[in-house]
């Protein structure tokens, strides 16, 4: 039996998905005006879905801090990451409020900084192998997503 939460979600999938399914047969029966129209709509909400084109994800400079650069061999690799890329992903720590923003910084292996509300980079570092899975299981289980971009001062 699912959770109450589970299908709450799954019943915003299915409205996303019939909501898209009408959007493509409204431009299919519409003239050249209306497609564009559509076209435009649906790059909008893809820009959305995609927090890598977020102004806020990449508005900020990381440094690391001289903790994370005596102790994890990676930091500084991560922070030429984040500062080229942005983070991919934020997320929130549920008890501490800290900032969790990952970047893939080489293929295949990933890396986090850790960054307080009040804006102080703790650390950077990866969690275990690095690998995408060790590094997703680290944040799950401290935080959840976050799609508002960092706080003010976690450069």
């Amino acid at each position: 039996m699912r959770s109450e939460k589970g299908q709450i979600a799954q019943f915003f999938v299915i409205v996303f998905l019939v909501f898209i399914a009408f959007v493509i047969l409204a431009a299919l029966l519409g003239g050249p005006s209306q497609q564009a129209a559509v076209s435009n709509a649906m790059s909008n909400i893809a820009a959305e879905l995609d927090y890598n084109n977020s102004a806020n994800n990449n508005a900020a400079l990381f440094s690391a801090s001289q903790h994370a650069l005596d102790t994890h061999a990676e930091a500084s690799l991560i922070q030429d990451c984040l500062n080229k890329n942005g983070p991919s992903q934020v997320w929130k720590d549920r008890q501490s409020g800290e900032f969790y923003a990952l970047c893939e910084f080489k293929k295949g292996t990933w890396g986090l900084a850790v960054c307080t509300a009040s804006g102080y980079n703790k650390t950077m570092f990866s969690p275990d192998s690095g690998s995408w899975m060790d590094t997703w299981k680290y944040v799950f289980a401290r935080g959840t997503r976050f799609t508002k971009g960092l706080p003010a001062g976690c450069d």
